[in-house]
């Protein structure tokens, strides 16, 4: 018959497998991967990664496209770019100072309008 001890150390090393395999799980579906490319991570060393997963907005995992591949579950949308260039967080309401200041007041403004109806 098993001790107490034996008993509570088996019951927590099932617990921890079953965090372990939850974690695996939740880590293989992400939402978005970006694959076969040239992505500028814009980290500190300036990294250049081939894919990106992409979860919750969130990048939450970044290498090869095989590295990558893991994250892909049953809803994951697989963008393939075909070697094109990705810059994750570069958005299309930045402007250059330089034109920025000789055309700033030919420019529509938006600072205060929180909906597509304003």
């Amino acid at each position: 018959m098993p001790t107490l001890k034996s008993l509570v150390v088996s019951i927590g090393a099932l617990a921890i497998l079953a965090a372990l395999g939850a974690v695996a799980r939740a880590q293989s579906n992400a939402d978005t991967i970006v694959t076969n490319g040239k992505i500028l991570t814009v980290d500190a060393g300036f990294s250049v990664v081939q894919a990106l997963a992409i979860d919750n907005g969130r990048i939450v995992a970044r290498g090869t496209s095989q590295d990558v591949a893991r994250y892909v579950g049953p809803d994951t949308r697989v963008i393939d770019v075909a070697g094109a260039t990705v810059i994750p967080g570069l958005i299309d309401n930045h402007f250059h100072f330089t034109r920025g200041a000789d055309t700033w007041h030919q420019q529509s403004r938006f600072e205060g309008v929180d909906s597509r109806r304003a």
